[in-house]
C-alpha cells in the first residue's frame, strides 16, 4: 500500500499495479506446469510467505487466484483480506474461513491457525500445478471440506510419473493433516528445500 485517503467524496487505497496475470488464470490456459517452470514459482512463493511470517503475518487464504504473476518476472502473494497475527493469539477463530480444497484440516476444528497453515495451502497448490487439480476435491464445498480430514491425498507421482520422489515427499509431507507433523516445519525449510531441488535438476 503506497497510500491511504479518505476524503468526504471517498475513501481510497493506492496500491502496487502488477502488470500480469493470477496464477488462477494462467492455469485455467494451461491445466498444469512442467516441473522446471513450477519449482521456481513455489521457491518464490515460499519465501514471500516467509517474509510476511516473520512479520507475525498469517495469509490463511493460500490458493492460485491468490497469487500474481507480473510480466517483468516479479511474482506477488496478495489478498491479505483474512490473514491473522501469529503474535497476538488471534489464529483460533468460530467459523470456517479460506477457500475449501486448500484449507488446512486444523481450520475446520477448534485448532489454532499458525504458519504451517499457509504450508499446507503451498502443499495443495504445487499439487496443483503438477497434477491439474489440489488433493482433495468433491462434488460441492462440504464434501470437499470432509475430504480434506477424512482422506489422505492420492501421491503426485501417481498421477504425473514425471514428478521426482522427492518432490513428490515434500509436497506429501506438507499436506500432513496433522500441523505437528508437517514438514518442511517453516516457509524459509520449504525454499531452501526446492531450491537444492531446483539446483540438483539445473545439474541434470
Amino acid at each position: 500500500i503506497y497510500d491511504v485517503e479518505d476524503t468526504e467524496q471517498a475513501a481510497f487505497l493506492a496500491m502496487e499495479f502488477v502488470d500480469g496475470m493470477s496464477l488462477e488464470s494462467l492455469l485455467a490456459r494451461t491445466g498444469t506446469l512442467r516441473l522446471e517452470l513450477a519449482l521456481p514459482l513455489i521457491v518464490q512463493i515460499s519465501r514471500g510467505l516467509e517474509a510476511a511470517h516473520n512479520a507475525g503475518v498469517i495469509h490463511c487464504d493460500i490458493k492460485p487466484a491468490n497469487i500474481l504473476l507480473g510480466r517483468d518476472g516479479g511474482i506477488k502473494v496478495t489478498d491479505f483480506g483474512i490473514a491473522r497475527s501469529a503474535v497476538r493469539n488471534t489464529g483460533s477463530l468460530s467459523g470456517t474461513f479460506g477457500t475449501p480444497g486448500y484449507l488446512p484440516p486444523e481450520a475446520l476444528g477448534s485448532a489454532a491457525f499458525t504458519p504451517m497453515a499457509d504450508l499446507f495451502g503451498v502443499g495443495a497448490m504445487f499439487y496443483e500445478l503438477l497434477t491439474g487439480g489440489p488433493p482433495h476435491m468433491g462434488k460441492n464445498p462440504q464434501e470437499t471440506l470432509v475430504k480434506t480430514v477424512t482422506m489422505a491425498p492420492v501421491s503426485v507421482r501417481e498421477i504425473n510419473r514425471s514428478v521426482p520422489p522427492a518432490v513428490d515427499q515434500i509436497i506429501l509431507g506438507l499436506l500432513e493433516k496433522d500441523p505437528k507433523r508437517r514438514h518442511p516445519v517453516s516457509a524459509r525449510e520449504l525454499a531452501d528445500e526446492y531450491e537444492v531441488v531446483v539446483l540438483d535438476k539445473g545439474r541434470g
